[in-house]
């Protein structure tokens, strides 16, 4: 048997949330920098507040990787291509269904137990896929984005368990 490789990456997108955090502090550390000039005191905490700033924005730029070597599928997540974290490890033999219809999914399996984790980004065009991966009687659901080549890798693999429109 063959053994696959497939490498893809994409950059993660910011949340709202995130970007209203990041506004925050950078607003706090402007104000005790402010301060600081007529207090002395407050220097050391807008240092603080500047350096929280400087590591928060820099843990937002990131980017998901999707590693498939044979029938393990890994996601990491990479900060500031930097800092390499493992997110999650597929393991595809547990493979129950895969489509690129959430219609026909969310019909499949109506009323069975099933957590969705998402590693998708709104600002990648490469259309979305559902991975149903079954451990016992919990179903999990990942939402994942594909490039021909690894859809074609995963097609290679996991025909009987692919559902694509």
């Amino acid at each position: 048997m063959q053994s696959q490789y497939v490498e893809y990456s994409f950059e993660r997108d910011i949340k709202v949330g995130e970007k209203i955090f990041r506004n925050c502090l950078l607003t706090l550390t402007i104000i005790f920098a402010l301060l600081s000039f007529i207090v002395i005191f407050m220097f050391p905490i807008a240092m603080f507040f500047g350096t929280l700033t400087y590591y928060y924005n820099k843990s937002l730029k990131s980017e998901y990787e999707y590693i498939l070597v044979d029938n393990e599928l890994m996601v990491d997540k990479i900060i500031a291509n930097q800092k390499r974290k493992k997110v999650k490890m597929l393991d595809l033999n547990y493979l129950d269904y895969m489509s690129n219809d959430e219609k026909v999914i969310m019909d499949k399996y109506k009323g069975k137990p099933m957590k969705i984790i998402r590693f998708s980004s709104k600002s990648n065009k490469d259309e979305e896929y559902a991975l149903i991966i079954k451990r016992g009687e919990l179903y999990n659901c990942y939402i994942i984005q594909c490039n021909e080549e690894l859809l074609s890798a995963l097609k290679s693999k996991h025909m009987r368990q692919m559902n694509l429109v």
